[in-house]
């Protein structure tokens, strides 16, 4: 939540040195997104670790019940009773309303409930993939350094054609396809296969996972402050290699102190 907050004092008439304090708490807390969503894998993989394929008819079931459902309504709430929230246009009949409410256009967060629904769909196959891994060191680089590829190869397609590219306006969906997180959900289901290991490496190494997330921290913040607009968000967007990397350093930091429990 606190996201949107700061966007909304960004259009606020502050000084400079304001600006960029704000801009710089922004840029903390931008990882919230993709840590969810490793988060959501990393907890079904895990409640499901005992078990072959997941239960689907009770999967579902519960997906519905928890979160599609509370979605569809939310965003029908959104666009009756707060129009005046919907992004790329506003709905004048049926078929631009039935549009926006698909499209995750009542309000400007609802691309990440859509990103969110994706990854709930397509978590059969997440399973699989960590099934076939299992605890193979050799599999889990397939898994981790293909994904990785793909991952950052869509990364510096979408920074040319869209985030910064001609297609900005007419491509705006692509924001919220589950490629944009394809690590996190993946690397979420994976680390379960491995957490063992992986609280050991962070007890072991805390210090390495702390100095990362500091480096990669000033990194992103600095990269953010030498654009020419301080206040265009749009310089800090998720889809940036750089924010990717923040946000999987800090989702190592939560990691070094929950395995301590598994």
């Amino acid at each position: 939540m606190l996201q949107p907050i700061i966007t909304l004092f960004l259009t606020l008439p502050f000084d400079h040195s304001q600006q960029l304090f704000l801009v710089s708490l922004y840029n903390l807390v931008k990882f919230t997104s993709p840590a969810f969503i490793f988060g959501i894998v990393f907890t079904v993989i895990r409640k499901n670790d005992q078990q072959a394929k997941l239960p689907l008819k009770s999967y579902f079931s519960d997906q519905w019940d928890n979160n599609f459902f509370p979605t569809f309504a939310w965003t029908l709430f959104y666009l009756i009773a707060m129009p005046n929230l919907q992004q790329h246009g506003h709905f004048h009949n049926i078929a631009t309303f039935i549009w926006q409410f698909f499209s995750d256009n009542a309000t400007p967060h609802l691309w990440y409930s859509v990103m969110m629904l994706q990854f709930l769909l397509i978590m059969p196959g997440i399973k699989s993939v960590c099934n076939w891994v299992q605890h193979s060191y050799r599999r889990l680089l397939i898994a981790v350094i293909s994904s990785g590829i793909i991952y950052f190869a869509w990364l510096i397609f979408y920074d040319h054609f869209i985030l910064n590219g001609p297609e900005a306006t007419h491509w705006y969906l692509l924001d919220r396809i589950f490629i944009s997180f394809l690590i996190f959900g993946l690397y979420g289901g994976l680390s379960w296969n491995f957490h063992h290991e992986i609280q050991t490496f962070l007890f072991t190494y805390w210090w390495l996972i702390v100095g990362f997330y500091l480096l990669t921290y000033f990194r992103t913040r600095d990269l953010f402050l030498a654009t020419f607009k301080l206040t265009d968000l749009t310089n800090d967007s998720y889809y940036l290699p750089s924010m990717a990397i923040y946000a999987l350093a800090v989702i190592l930091l939560p990691n070094l102190y929950c395995t301590k429990s598994l």
